[in-house]
């Protein structure tokens, strides 16, 4: 089960439902983001603190199809391109997860 949690121009961002573990304060879960203006997707198991509203990362993927699949895109420039590109979504994810 998936849920669209924020969409603009240059990517939208989907929270996998089935995949959200939460405790009191800690939730962990997997997003993917797809990067409308480069056909790319990035994906990330996060860890948030909801008493802090801090995101750790604790993977994260560059590939050319959703899920990890198709090419892996291991550039680290790339991948520091799209986690800045997709921190702008940070405090909607916040409020998803942190109830």
């Amino acid at each position: 089960m998936e849920k669209i949690f924020f969409d603009d121009d240059t990517f939208s961002a989907t929270l996998h439902l089935n995949y959200v573990e939460s405790n009191v304060f800690k939730t962990e879960a997997f997003i993917t983001y797809e990067l409308k203006n480069k056909s790319q997707f990035y994906s990330q198991l996060i860890n948030v603190d909801c008493s802090s509203e801090q995101i750790s990362i604790e993977e994260e993927l560059l590939s050319t199809k959703a899920y990890g699949k198709g090419d892996l895109i291991k550039s680290s420039q790339k991948i520091k391109y799209a986690k800045k590109l997709v921190s702008k979504s940070k405090n909607k994810l916040i409020s998803e997860l942190c109830i």
